[in-house]
């Protein structure tokens, strides 16, 4: 009786892994469709582990799909419903306000208009400002070349007129100390610093030892060193200083 037990146990875990491995390749392999749980229902002994699952005919799945679809219309529907009418005084109140918002876009889009109407005549101000200004620069450029050039000639000018200013002036007292070289020193330094040169001005007398300070240069120094000797230590001191400043010695 034990042995017998035994092994009805036996047969019952062996159905019921049978079963377990059952369930676990029809999940495996995706085929727990109706169809297949419905031959397996009516198996013997293992049909009472998979219940009867029932199966949609073709009407059902007409029926189906009919009412899918009517659900889907009656949801589109509520995107397309009007709203409810407006009444006279609504209507007229709205008319009102689309012709407001209309009247302010007008009068924005004339301000607009206005300012770029402004905007493009400050440009316009602008590149012709630009334009005399450029050409101003332009006839100071020209002017101040011109300038330069005519400041360059007549430094030119100049500089050839000291020159010959020099030279005449040059020839002239050279031509006074080879007058001055005959004669007597007395005479000579009298000439040279007549005894008038105290009651000159500062600038005459500036200039007079000027001029000595030439004459001198361009005598012979025989008849220099005589000629020294009859003028004032203090008037020779101011010759001296002035033929220090002369930029050559010429005879």
């Amino acid at each position: 009786m034990k042995t017998f037990l035994s092994m009805i146990g036996i047969l019952t875990l062996a159905q019921w892994l049978f079963i377990g491995l059952l369930h676990v390749f029809l999940v495996a392999q995706d085929k727990r469709s109706p169809e297949t749980l419905n031959k397996l229902h009516d198996m013997p002994v293992v049909g009472g582990y998979f219940p009867a699952v029932p199966v949609a005919t073709p009407e059902d799945q007409q029926r189906e799909e009919a009412e899918k679809n009517l659900l889907q219309i009656l949801e589109a529907k509520k995107y397309f419903e009007l709203p409810a009418a407006f009444s006279a005084e609504e209507l007229s109140e709205l008319i009102q306000q689309i012709r407001s918002q209309k009247d302010d876009l007008e009068t924005q889009a004339q301000e607009i208009s206005q300012r770029r109407e402004e905007i493009q005549q400050l440009a316009e101000d602008y590149d012709r400002r630009e334009k005399e200004l450029l050409a101003r620069q332009s006839a100071l450029e020209k002017r101040a070349s011109s300038l330069q050039k005519t400041e360059e000639e007549l430094a030119l000018k100049r500089s050839i007129v000291e020159d010959s200013a020099d030279a005449i002036e040059t020839s002239n007292l050279k031509k006074v100390a080879t007058w001055m070289n005959g004669l007597p020193p007395e005479k000579a330094a009298q000439l040279i610093v007549p005894d008038s040169v105290r009651g000159e001005g500062a600038e005459a007398r500036l200039q007079r030892y000027r001029d000595a300070a030439k004459l001198l240069s361009l005598m012979d120094a025989e008849a220099v060193s005589k000629v020294i000797a009859h003028i004032d230590p203090l008037d020779w001191l101011e010759i001296e200083k002035e033929k220090r400043k002369l930029p050559l010695k010429k005879k």
